[in-house]
């Protein structure tokens, strides 16, 4: 990427800490209003609802006054695009366009609320669900992997072209364009990506290179271009990313070792036509399910070794894949998370100081290759302030370097598992990210004890560039 590498020849570059946890919603949400998310209670898209006892999402809404929001209040104009944890949108002085997650198409997700349709006019392109539509790809199908990389350029493709286009109507003193699509290829596409993954295949890296990596450049140099163009002399652009990215190589399946310490319960995902009804009975696949969940009841008593190895076999395969779900009626834990995972604890006297002892020290002792598979863990406590205490986990568990954590309440998983070529994610979050500026010029920016400026920490910075001092 030649203009990248020129771009930060001309400034300055850093290694960027993330938050704890270092997951989009958390670390954005920090770096949008300058807080860390022991302050906001933001760890994940989603957090359990004590009162409803249901997963609810986050939004825009339990954020307090924004960078956007502070930079208006001053009389600056801004251009905010595709910032995840930005809706509903709210308004500011010039233009905002939400990022992931928006419910539906059908919602408004642009200030001023007309900006939608112009938007969807000047840019037929623009994806406004962001990546929704691509959680999938066939890692084993070359065609596909190529067409999932091009459909990812398209989208970082729309969104710059939203920006070229709102630049010159707004002149904006701020602006931010959030290209989240690289995230997505480097979770789905990491073993192709990583020349030390056993998946590295010289040929395909080269194909997704020539399709990805120039197309970035362009569009960073295009952004910076257009920016300056109608920005007064002395204007700088900065690159930042939320986290950087390491090898998802295993999975302690939590929800596994959560059921053999009954601690949870599991039930089947409804299927569809469950889903229609409430939940009630199980729909069209959940009616198998439910079979499943006999047959794992049944093998208490060891029916399953009387049938013949292959029909043996099978049966285990099924039992492994099949989509179980935790019954928090039944539980004592609700946890949720796909890397980093919260634990809210449904019984009281989980959060006393002996269970919370017993409960570190038993996850401790889950090892895998000689080495615990959790690498801490963060009582709510301790982390989260006192006025987000209801949103925010009792518990977020930290995965050891290249290891996941799970939680689908399956027996039949194993405890650690390899992440093979059909896991959804084959990278995952590493806490180190970049931040880069254009110009040697610009006053760097807070620096901690570690050396390091931290994600948090440069919203106050961002303002004082502005020379905003609220």
């Amino acid at each position: 990427m030649p203009r990248f590498e020129r771009f930060c020849a001309a400034g300055r570059r850093w290694a960027l800490r993330s938050t704890v946890p270092p997951i989009t919603p958390a670390a954005w949400g920090a770096f949008q209003t300058g807080l860390p998310p022991g302050r906001l209670g933001v760890v994940d898209f989603l957090y359990w609802d004590r009162t409803q006892r249901r997963l609810r999402p986050f939004s825009a809404q339990q954020l307090p006054a924004t960078l956007w929001e502070r930079a208006s209040r001053a009389g600056r104009r801004v251009v905010v695009i595709n910032v995840p944890l930005s809706w509903p949108p709210r308004p500011v002085c010039g233009a905002l366009i939400s990022g992931m997650p928006i419910p539906g198409r059908d919602q408004p997700f642009t200030h001023p609320p007309e900006l939608g349709a112009r938007l969807r006019e000047r840019v037929p392109g623009y994806d406004v669900l962001g990546l929704g539509e691509h959680m999938t790809v066939d890692r084993r199908d070359r065609g596909a992997v190529l067409a999932f990389v091009d459909a990812m350029v398209a989208q970082m493709q729309g969104q710059v072209d939203a920006a070229c286009w709102l630049f010159p109507e707004e002149r904006p003193d701020l602006a931010m364009v959030h290209l989240h699509a690289i995230d997505f290829v480097q979770h789905r596409l990491w073993g192709y990506l990583d020349r030390t993954h056993p998946a590295f295949e010289p040929k395909l890296y080269a194909a997704i290179a020539d399709r990805l990596f120039p197309a970035l450049d362009a569009m960073i140099a295009l952004l910076d271009e257009r920016f300056r163009a109608v920005s007064d002399d002395g204007a700088a652009s900065i690159i930042l990313s939320d986290h950087g990215f390491q090898a998802n190589r295993w999975r302690f399946n939590l929800g596994r070792w959560l059921l053999d310490h009954e601690l949870v319960a599991a039930r089947p995902v409804p299927g569809p036509a469950a889903a229609r009804r409430g939940g009630r009975h199980p729909g069209r696949g959940g009616w198998r399910e439910a079979a499943v969940a006999r047959v794992v009841a049944l093998d208490r008593w060891g029916m399953r070794r009387l049938l013949p190895g292959a029909m043996r076999r099978r049966a285990v395969g099924d039992l492994r894949r099949a989509q179980m779900e935790i019954d928090p009626a039944r539980s004592r834990v609700y946890a949720h998370g796909v890397h980093w995972v919260s634990l809210y604890f449904l019984s009281p006297e989980l959060g006393a100081p002996a269970r919370r002892a017993e409960l570190a020290s038993a996850l401790g002792q889950v090892r895998h290759r000689g080495a615990p598979v959790v690498a801490a863990v963060h009582w709510g406590d301790d982390l989260f302030a006192a006025d987000v205490r209801e949103l925010a986990p009792d518990a977020l568990l930290e995965p050891a370097a290249e290891y996941s954590i799970g939680c689908v309440p399956n027996r039949w998983l194993p405890l650690v598992s390899e992440v093979t070529c059909d896991a959804p994610f084959w990278g995952i979050h590493h806490p180190d990210g970049i931040l880069a500026v254009s110009a040697a010029d610009v006053p760097p920016p807070p620096c901690r004890g570690d050396g390091a400026p931290h994600l948090e920490d440069l919203t106050p910075w961002v303002l004082e560039l502005l020379d905003i001092h609220d």
